[in-house]
């Protein structure tokens, strides 16, 4: 990193929006390593953000906000993320690696960084959370899959979390065939809003398969306002399982991984139901 000449650290947004350029490297809780960046030979400047007022957690008109600034062990012992989503967010946080990573990593950054194993894209994307960016020059609202397709370089400052998905039921759990066969491993995000004998809405996202978090609009289309009984669970599963394993046919655990799937499909569906 002998190319490396200039070292930012900017106190606040204005102080930041003078130094960066689409040329600097953004670092903040540093668990992203400086060896992915040692082929870029043109990479001259860091602007370390890790001083800018993004460490918090608030509850602003419908949504819970979180800074970008704020760790996974923030995030997990937060009296807002316990009290609401019966505790999703917590809970899901508190699966991101060791005690120690999750004392450094960083909503923002778990984000910005695509990663099959990340968790925070696959809670933003159960419960449609839109990101706040900045460019250096204007804020933009982003839903998750607009920030990756946009691919622009951008200061995220803060997560905005619907609180209208308040009172869903939610499932989240990270499997694999052993504690250490990290390759096998699949992460199930699932949120549902059930009404009487309807489902009026449902996400089931999957991590750990693709570097950003799988779902499918499709398959949650024939579940949504349909009566509960006229809904085949086991060809649901069946389609999910079927769509996980074509996303890496040939990958060693693909067909554990296929297997976990339907059975862990439909046991969500048949405990939401047989409420």
């Amino acid at each position: 990193m002998n190319n490396i000449k200039t070292v930012y650290i900017p106190q606040n947004i204005k102080e930041f929006s003078s130094v960066f350029s689409k040329k600097s490297l953004i670092m903040a809780g540093s668990t992203y390593s400086f060896k992915s960046f040692e082929k870029d030979k043109e990479l001259k400047e860091i602007v370390s953000i890790n001083n800018l007022p993004l460490k918090y957690i608030k509850k602003e008109s419908n949504n819970i906000v979180i800074g970008a600034l704020s760790t996974f062990d923030d995030i997990e012992n937060s009296n807002l993320c316990q009290k609401h989503f019966f505790g999703f967010l917590s809970h899901a946080s508190s699966y991101c690696s060791s005690q120690l990573i999750r004392n450094m990593a960083t909503l923002g950054g778990n984000i910005a960084h695509p990663n099959a194993f990340n968790i925070m894209p696959v809670v933003m994307e159960t419960l449609n959370g839109k990101l706040k960016v900045f460019d250096g020059k204007k804020y933009k609202i982003l839903s998750l899959s607009d920030y990756y397709n946009e691919r622009n370089k951008v200061l995220i400052t803060e997560a905005m979390i619907p609180l209208k998905y308040d009172k869903n039921l939610f499932y989240f759990e990270k499997i694999s065939r052993t504690k250490t066969s990290w390759e096998s491993y699949i992460t199930f995000s699932f949120r549902a809003d059930v009404k009487k004998t309807k489902i009026n809405d449902i996400r089931l996202v999957f991590g750990s398969v693709k570097a950003v978090p799988l779902y499918s609009p499709e398959i949650e289309k024939e579940m949504v306002s349909r009566d509960i009984k006229d809904i085949n669970v086991e060809e649901i599963s069946k389609k999910y399982s079927d769509l996980i394993y074509s996303v890496a046919s040939s990958h060693k655990y693909s067909e554990y991984r296929k297997e976990v799937t339907y059975n862990t499909v439909k046991g969500f569906l048949k405990k939401i139901f047989g409420r």
